[in-house]
């Protein structure tokens, strides 16, 4: 196998493992062919072919091992038009050894081709190794793509609870919710300063306990919730399944339906992130029976999220190894 196949072998492997049915794979070498007209009768073989049917979107790539090409531009137009004729919803230009300049990233740009080079291709094969195939949304989102899953929104009840904010007039608002695990991954995604970052996704090893019997995760959560998140005011008297009417003490606190919309990013992770994509590396029966613990949040300043990030995850302190064995002996 020469240096491109192992290329194009590389880039075909961190797609499958990100949750697309990929051409070629690893049961077929096959290329998916695209005819450039009706008179084309040979077709071109794609390097990568992915596609997702549950998502609704379909990605196309041209590898590059190699650092120098005899025409970029030619080879982004020839792209442009194997994206349309594929009927491709996005398509990459990946190339391994060519340091890529902003200015030949702007002029793929301007044809609706997307560029990576080895960082980002070192990052998400980073992402599939850690959350394997929920890589696929944030890979969706980077390329711009919209798929089948955002045109529903779910909602849920809450509990609304307000805190001060000393930087501003406005409080913070703060929503305790159950969501189960495997319908939060998609949505979630680490704070936007810290994507991008491979070591944002580190996992601890909790992902076995997460899978015995008897776990517990009572730790919550907490997201930032995105301005497409809508908040509905609830009644706050009940009728119990006897008849009688029921009206809790909601001095400090008012029950509310929130209306979440199903997209990649809808939610950002402020702590918890460990815990959460630990449920990647389980199965669709943990995933589904977990209802996590969240607490999201509304009103906070980006760079108070930032900071309300980083002071967790700096200063977080694994627990003192004499202190746990006295909690597991005992």
């Amino acid at each position: 196998m020469g240096k491109g196949e192992d290329f194009n072998k590389r880039v075909w492997t961190l797609f499958s493992k990100a949750g697309f049915e990929t051409k070629p794979n690893s049961q077929d070498p096959k290329e998916h062919v695209v005819y450039l007209s009706d008179e084309d009768k040979d077709g071109r073989p794609l390097d990568l072919y992915a596609h997702d049917p549950s998502l609704g979107v379909t990605i196309i790539s041209s590898n590059k091992s190699r650092e120098k090409l005899k025409s970029y531009t030619a080879h982004i137009h020839d792209l442009a038009k194997l994206k349309e004729r594929a009927n491709a919803d996005a398509a990459l230009f990946i190339a391994a050894e060519k340091k890529m300049l902003d200015k030949e990233r702007r002029f793929a740009e301007k044809n609706h081709i997307q560029v990576w080079d080895e960082r980002e291709l070192s990052y998400y094969e980073a992402l599939t190794t850690a959350i394997e195939s929920y890589a696929k949304y944030e890979i969706s989102s980077s390329l711009g793509l919209k798929t089948k899953q955002e045109r529903y929104r779910q909602t849920l009840l809450a509990l609304r609870l307000e805190q001060p904010n000393t930087t501003s007039q406005t409080r913070t608002e703060l929503f305790l919710f159950a969501f189960p695990a495997d319908k939060l991954l998609p949505m979630a995604a680490v704070l936007r300063r810290a994507r991008g970052n491979p070591y944002a996704y580190q996992l601890p090893g909790i992902a076995d306990f997460l899978k015995t019997p008897d776990a517990l995760l009572p730790t919550t959560i907490v997201v930032h919730l995105g301005s497409g998140v809508r908040i509905h005011n609830l009644d706050q008297c009940f009728t119990e399944k006897g008849g009688d009417s029921l009206t809790p003490e909601l001095q400090d606190a008012s029950l509310v339906a929130l209306d979440l919309p199903n997209e990649f990013a809808s939610m950002e992770v402020i702590d918890g992130q460990h815990r959460l994509f630990a449920f990647a590396k389980t199965n669709d029966v943990t995933r589904g029976k977990f209802k996590l613990a969240v607490i999201g949040i509304r009103n906070m300043p980006e760079k108070r999220r930032s900071e309300t990030f980083v002071s967790i995850n700096d200063k977080a302190k694994r627990v003192d190894a004499n202190l746990r064995a006295m909690l597991i002996d005992n």
